[in-house]
Order: structure tokens, then C-alpha cells, then sequence
């Protein structure tokens, strides 16, 4: 996509319609109902219905919230751990956790992706981290082949330790946020980017099938030209994914009491993710997600799964599931979730089972994330959401298509309705228009 064809867009006639890229507090659209909706989870209905599902392929997801210190932009949960005791505390706490699943899910559930997140998971010794993989591969059933994700950060890997991981895991991660020391260090981060070049060098010779990394655009102190360099030294290193979100300032987070004076406009914003998408593009990969190129063949399936509405269990403090139309949070900080899983061996704190009108705007939400430039399956399949629900995409939500079509921000092609190239930059606001219709 050539950013001429977003020269003439207009921000603020979009933010007029609803369609509003706010600098502040807007955040990331990965379930519906939303968050802030949720109530409390009643667990006893929550024992009596989460379960009663057929044998499903689902990912697991393992939260480890340990990280060297806190970036100035994450509002993930996360913390820098006491001491030892406090880590194996929470480690032992996540295995009850997984038992008291499997034992619900019995055979039911067989484990097709692994994902690591955090927090910084490689904070922990490699040799813990795989002894939390065997432990779970004990308790579930897992797939032959498997798609399994550690992530990380530049300052905690050594070859050491990325040819130990590599034994269990065939996808690493990698958050860089920028190749440039000025901005790293305004975001807090704990590396330079000379160590990041190393680290993804490393992890490449440590034989991973797929080496992704993560970068932020919109950081204080980052220029286009900045942007553009570390988008030139990524391209230069044979990843097989590169993932680049627009910085989220939220509350809780060192950047969200901060001027919006020091950070990039959102006009410049705009010119960073275009030059994101040119750049990827001409590199012959696939815009699987609006925020992710990949090789052709190395799509990332944990995301593709919870994209398109379909089962997954999140372990560890803060964790998300989607079981049976279940849709829950975790209990955290890290001794509230110990606590909950002492008591009953589930950590379930927020969520409910949602309703079929709930679940539609959740497939529309999430299934405009599976929006690329060049991918031919852009969007949600229309067939598919008329066969589950009994109802047309158009039928249920003929104002906001009409909307959205109006202000050119979806495409239909190949009997899919997705995401237009303008649209790819408004994937979370698109979402939010789809809810507004509950």
C-alpha cells in the first residue's frame, strides 16, 4: 500500500463518524463483550457449562508476568519478582491450575499450539521453562506437530539458553520495539539495539523454524526517519515474521501521565504504518493481520485461532480464555491468582458465558483482525457466519456495514468481508463500531 493512498485521508471526519484513533486509552480489541463489562464469574455455572463441548483442537497460552523491569508503555500484567521463592511459588500454583483443566477436559481438548507470553517468559532459566512445557505435555493431550511460541526480550537471551528453548519450541519471539538507543531508552527498555540484532542472530542459528520480532511505532523521541531505519535493519535479517502495533498509552503505564505533546502525531503515526506495510510487502511476504507480515507458510496459528472465535485456555495470573462460549479472565496480582487456585484449583475472576447476539459482534470484532493487504481470505468468511447463525453479516449489521462501506474502511472479495487498505489502520475502531450495535 503507497502511503499516497492515504494522503487524502481524513482523521478528523473519521472521528466525527465514531471512527477515532484516540492517542489515549485505546485499547487493543481482543474480546466481546469488552473487559469493563464483564461481571464477576459465577463459578458454579461456570464448572457446570465451560466443559460440555466436543473434542476440539484449542491453544493453551501459559502467562509468565516476570520481567527485569517494567517498559514505560506496557500495560500487560506483569512484575519483577521478590526473589526465587516468589517465582517457584507461582510456578507451582500454574501446574495445580493446569491439573484441575485437564481433569475437567479430559480428552476433550487436544493442545495444537503452545504460546509463552508475558511478561518476559526467557526471564526464567531456560531449564524451568522447559520443565514447565514436559509438565504440561504430562497433563494434556498435545498434537503430534504443534505450533510452540516463547517470548522474549534481547537482554535475557544467551545462545545457551535459545539452544536449550529450541528443543521445545519451534517459534521465538522477540520484543525489540525499535533498533534505535535513543528510543529504547525513552521507552525504558532494558537492551540496544545492537543487542537485539544479536539476539535475533542467535535465535536464528539456534535453529528455530520461525524468528519474529515485535516493534512499536508512535514512541516519544521516534521520528519517520527513525522509524524507517529500524524498519530497513529489520528487513535485512531474514525474519520469518515481523509484527508492528501503533503505541498505546493507557492507564497505568509511566507514558499515560506524560504530555500527548511528546509523542508522535497521529498523522505521522499514519505515515509509520504505511511505510510498515510498503516495506513488507515488496519483501514478497503476507499481511496476515494488519499489525503482522510472515513468510508465506509460517503464519502464526495461535492468533488465527483466536481470531476466528474458536477455543482457547489461558494458564498463570491475568490469563484470558475461550471455552464454550465462556469468555474469562484470571484473577491477578500474582498472590490473588495463587490464592483462587488454592481454593479451587480454577483462577477464573471475570467473564461470563455470552449470548448468541454477543457472539456475532465478537466474530465480526475479532475476525476483521484477519485482514492483510494480500491476503485472499480478508476478513470473515460471510458463508461461515450465515451457517452458525442462521443470519447474513448484512442482514445483522446492515447500519454499520453500510456505515463503514460509506466510509471506505471494508472490502468484500472471494466471500469474505474484511478490511479495505484504509481500513487496516482503523482494525480496533472498526471493531468498536460492530459492538456499538449492543
Amino acid at each position: 500500500m503507497a502511503l499516497k493512498e492515504l494522503q487524502n485521508l481524513d482523521l478528523k471526519k473519521l472521528a466525527q463518524e465514531g471512527v477515532e484513533k484516540s492517542k489515549f486509552d485505546s485499547a487493543f480489541v481482543y474480546r466481546y463483550p469488552f473487559s469493563e463489562d464483564m461481571p464477576p464469574v459465577n463459578l458454579k455455572e461456570f464448572e457446570e457449562s465451560a466443559f460440555e463441548f466436543d473434542s476440539v483442537e484449542m491453544p493453551l497460552y501459559i502467562h509468565i508476568p516476570f520481567c527485569t523491569k517494567a517498559c514505560f508503555y506496557c500495560h500487560y500484567f506483569k512484575t519483577v519478582p521478590s526473589s526465587e521463592q516468589a517465582v517457584e511459588n507461582y510456578l507451582q500454583a500454574l501446574k495445580k491450575e493446569a491439573t484441575a483443566y485437564a481433569e475437567r477436559l479430559e480428552s476433550k481438548a487436544r493442545i495444537n499450539c503452545l504460546f509463552f507470553g508475558g511478561g518476559t517468559p526467557t526471564h526464567l532459566p531456560a531449564k524451568k521453562i522447559n520443565q514447565i512445557v514436559s509438565s504440561m505435555e504430562e497433563k494434556f493431550e498435545f498434537a503430534e506437530k504443534i505450533e510452540a511460541t516463547v517470548e522474549s526480550s534481547p537482554e535475557t537471551l544467551s545462545e545457551g539458553k535459545l539452544s536449550a528453548l529450541a528443543g521445545k519450541f519451534n517459534r521465538l519471539s522477540i520484543g525489540v520495539q525499535s533498533f534505535d538507543d535513543e528510543v529504547l531508552r525513552g521507552a525504558n527498555r532494558n537492551h540496544s539495539g545492537e543487542q537485539a540484532v544479536k539476539a535475533i542472530e542467535a535465535g536464528k542459528a539456534a535453529g528455530f523454524e520461525s524468528v519474529n520480532i515485535d516493534l512499536i511505532y508512535g514512541l516519544p523521541g521516534q521520528s519517520t526517519e527513525s522509524w524507517r531505519k529500524t524498519l530497513e535493519t529489520a528487513a535485512g535479517l531474514g525474519l520469518e515474521s515481523v509484527t508492528a502495533s501503533s503505541l498505546r498509552i493507557l492507564r497505568g503505564t509511566k507514558f499515560r501521565s506524560m504530555p500527548e505533546s511528546a509523542f508522535p502525531s497521529e498523522e505521522q503515526k499514519l505515515e509509520m504504518h504505511s511505510a510498515f506495510i510498503e516495506k513488507f510487502s515488496k519483501q514478497g511476504m503476507l499481511h496476515c493481520f494488519p499489525y503482522q507480515f510472515v513468510k508465506l507458510g509460517q503464519q502464526m496459528l495461535f492468533l488465527e485461532n483466536q481470531w476466528s472465535n474458536r477455543e482457547f485456555l489461558g494458564l498463570g495470573a491475568s490469563s484470558c480464555s475461550f471455552l464454550n462460549k465462556w469468555d474469562f479472565n484470571n484473577w491477578f496480582p500474582v498472590q490473588n491468582y495463587i490464592e483462587k487456585v488454592e481454593e479451587n484449583g480454577f483462577s477464573a475472576a471475570v467473564g461470563k458465558r455470552i449470548s448468541k447476539e454477543e457472539e456475532m459482534i465478537r466474530m465480526l470484532a475479532l475476525g476483521m483482525k484477519k485482514s492483510g493487504i494480500n491476503r485472499e481470505d480478508n476478513g470473515v468468511n460471510k458463508i461461515e457466519f450465515e451457517k452458525k447463525f442462521g443470519a447474513g453479516i448484512e442482514e445483522v449489521f446492515k447500519q454499520e456495514v453500510s456505515k463503514l462501506r460509506e466510509l471506505e474502511l471494508l472490502k468484500e472479495s472471494n466471500g469474505y468481508l474484511g478490511l479495505s487498505p484504509k481500513g487496516l489502520l482503523f482494525f480496533d475502531e472498526v471493531g468498536r463500531v460492530f459492538a456499538s450495535k449492543n
